[in-house]
């Protein structure tokens, strides 16, 4: 009987185990398949595609435009910027410049003149709208000349955006007209064109050079420390010609001291790399 009741209760509790056994891990089953779902339910955010930028072409207008401007920039790279700015922006609107060539007789209004040749150069460089050059000489006069009968104010009747002014430093030197004078004459004329124009570029130059000369280089250096002293562009155009004392400048000036045919391509070639570039 004893080993009955034993055995009964073995039974039993096997039973319970295993009815236990089987009850959890239907749990854990159970439990287990919420969690997928769970899991599966969860909305998984895709990154944002960004659309990439289009690409736009240029038109044939702008790409024009654009060389253009580079050519400008490599043409008027020697000038001061505020005349590569005023060159640059008169060119691209298609407006033009009144250039004023003025200076005494080393400057001729003449065909073959520095003057006429610098005219064809620009007109090749630029076309021929751009600049209206006008050529202004006042012959052999002194600067006290010309200060006296104020003919220096003809340049403003021609509402020059540009002026080129060669003064005039030949007669003034034969004349012994004093430097002190002179350079006081010269700020005079610019000062008044300035009034009359705050716009306008003035553009200081020497006369040619003379040959053997014993005061005129002198003379020279004298306007050209005025020029930087004043911050006036100077345009040394000497750097092209022959030296003073060297008997080969005899070759690029006439009797009277005035540019010969050679003289007049040596000082127009200076200027057309200065307003070109080249």
């Amino acid at each position: 009987m004893k080993n009955l009741v034993c055995g009964a209760i073995v039974t039993v509790s096997a039973g319970v185990i295993i009815v236990g056994n089987i009850h959890w891990n239907q749990k854990i089953s159970a439990q287990a398949e919420q969690i997928v779902q769970r899991d599966t339910s969860v909305i998984v955010e895709q990154p944002e595609e960004i659309e990439p930028e289009p690409i736009i072409e240029k038109t044939t207008q702008q790409t024009e435009q654009e060389k253009k401007e580079q050519e400008l920039a490599a043409y008027t790279e020697n000038l001061p910027p505020e005349l590569q700015k005023k060159i640059t922006e008169a060119s691209m609107d298609g407006k033009s410049l009144n250039l004023v060539i003025y200076g005494s007789e080393s400057s001729s209004t003449e065909k073959g003149a520095w003057p006429d040749l610098l005219n064809q150069h620009l007109i090749k460089t630029y076309g021929e709208k751009l600049f209206n050059l006008n050529i202004l000489s006042e012959g052999d006069k002194t600067t006290v000349e010309v200060i006296r009968t104020n003919s220096f104010e003809k340049v403003n009747d021609l509402k020059p955006d540009i002026i080129i002014f060669e003064p005039f430093m030949i007669s003034d030197n034969s004349r012994k007209i004093s430097m002190k004078n002179r350079i006081g004459y010269i700020q005079k004329i610019m000062d008044t064109w300035k009034k009359k124009n705050e716009q306008v570029t003035i553009l200081l130059q020497p006369s040619n050079p003379i040959y053997s000369a014993t005061y005129f280089p002198t003379q020279v250096e004298e306007i050209k420390s005025f020029a930087k002293k004043n911050n006036i562009t100077y345009i040394d155009h000497w750097e092209n010609w022959p030296d003073e004392k060297n008997n080969k400048l005899k070759e690029y000036v006439t009797s009277k001291n005035l540019p010969n045919e050679n003289g007049n391509k040596t000082w127009a070639e200076y200027l057309r790399s200065y307003f070109t570039g080249e």
